[in-house]
């Protein structure tokens, strides 16, 4: 952000806290619009996670700190596939706690 260079715990921490604040709106989401509809919060925990895919390229394009090319097949796919596997962790986690 800006001119300040961030150790890399903190932009851990960052990430951790924009993960926190989707997952706020996730069970809220899921608690209010579909709380008896399974189906409908997977779909509605994709949606949430369906935007980062595409956060790849303007942040791999503005990154200052080395990072594979723009269009890296390899790294599209393991960021695509972690940011999926996160969208399943989000309704498995409102899943368990939801009793």
């Amino acid at each position: 952000m800006g001119r300040i260079e961030w150790p890399e715990l903190i932009e851990f921490i960052f990430h951790h806290i924009i993960s926190l604040l989707i997952g706020v709106f996730y069970s809220i989401g899921c608690y209010r619009y579909f709380r008896r509809h399974k189906a409908a919060q997977i779909i509605f925990a994709y949606v949430l996670t369906l935007p980062t895919v595409f956060l790849y390229f303007p942040l791999t394009y503005l990154a200052e700190k080395p990072t594979p090319p723009l269009l890296d097949f390899t790294a599209i796919g393991y960021w695509t596939l972690g940011h999926a596997i996160y969208a399943v962790i989000l309704f498995a986690v409102y899943t368990i706690n939801e009793h």
